[in-house]
């Protein structure tokens, strides 16, 4: 038994991983700077009315900012989506390099094809889109932020106070005090946690439905073995999808039509099981030499259906 595996897109998938992790966090932290540039220029002591007014435009601000951050983030996780199947397309072509085909344009039209599948909602159940799923975020975003502005009021804190706590709240790398949901019941402790996830899972979504799409109809690849990250964030389900053998094929080795979908911040990646390569190209051989092989006519089709 062989093995298939898309090594430069899962290089990519975790390149890619770390440096969105990194533009998300900076998307915040700016956010939280200019929070901070905010407060330096008020008085810790002003009238009631300033205060209800600087509030009130500090919110609006925010609004704002965090309206650009969605449409960052929107255009963000879909280019990243798209790196990371375009690099599965080279690794499918370096497999058919090695197999003896060299076919121009297979499956190019796959990325997109993808990015469709997944924004739209259309691998999952339910309403859900990508679009919704962002603004969602920002909503919880933006009603955290009122939420700390307006108890803050109640508690007749100082705006400087208030900015500092909204600074505090959008800044990723903030460390919120022990008492913070007390204080706050309800606002999120870490503001770029649902962006971050959402982008991990939409990046490693498109990894695996690309993955898949270019194995399916293979008629060399006869499953899918999966294979856990095996991290500190490595969960049961993972583990427990590693070591199944109810299918009798092998621990952690699933038909084509039954590999399960990575769970949201999942981590893991899957191979694809072949035969030896002399195998794959001595039948590749015989059908370039006339020999009827449906499997592979079919294959051919599918690479740019």
């Amino acid at each position: 038994m062989a093995k298939l595996k898309f090594d430069l897109s899962e290089s990519v998938r975790v390149q890619l991983t770390v440096e969105q992790q990194k533009q998300i966090e900076q998307l915040y932290s700016q956010a939280a700077k200019e929070i901070e540039e905010a407060a330096k220029k008020l008085p810790v002591t002003v009238s009631d009315v300033y205060r209800q007014q600087y509030l009130a435009n500090l919110q609006k601000q925010l609004v704002e900012r965090f309206n650009q951050i969605q449409e960052e983030l929107n255009s963000g996780i879909q280019t990243n989506m798209k790196k990371v199947c375009e690099a599965a397309v080279k690794d499918n072509t370096e497999f058919l390099s090695k197999a003896g085909l060299s076919i121009k344009g297979a499956y190019s039209h796959v990325p997109d094809e993808i990015i469709r599948t997944i924004i739209t909602g259309k691998l999952y159940e339910g309403n859900w889109t990508l679009s919704k799923a962002l603004w969602g975020s920002n909503s919880k975003t933006q009603q955290d932020i009122q939420t700390i502005i307006a108890k803050g009021i109640a508690e007749n804190k100082s705006a400087y106070d208030i900015a500092k706590d909204l600074e505090k709240y959008v800044d990723p790398k903030a460390k919120k005090d022990w008492d913070w949901s007390k204080v706050y019941p309800g606002t999120s402790r870490k503001v770029d946690y649902n962006a971050q996830r959402l982008a991990r899972t939409m990046v490693s979504h498109a990894y695996q439905q690309s993955f898949i799409r270019m194995t399916q109809k293979n008629p060399f690849v006869e499953a899918y073995q999966w294979i856990s990250g095996h991290t500190e964030r490595t969960c049961e389900i993972c583990i427990a999808r590693e070591t199944n053998d109810s299918f009798g094929l092998g621990r952690g080795i699933y038909p084509k039509d039954a590999l399960p979908l990575d769970h949201p911040n999942g981590l893991c990646t899957f191979i694809g099981v072949i035969p030896p390569m002399m195998d794959v190209s001595n039948r590749l051989s015989d059908w370039a030499k006339g020999k009827s092989d449906p499997a592979i006519d079919a294959w051919m089709t599918d690479m740019f259906v």
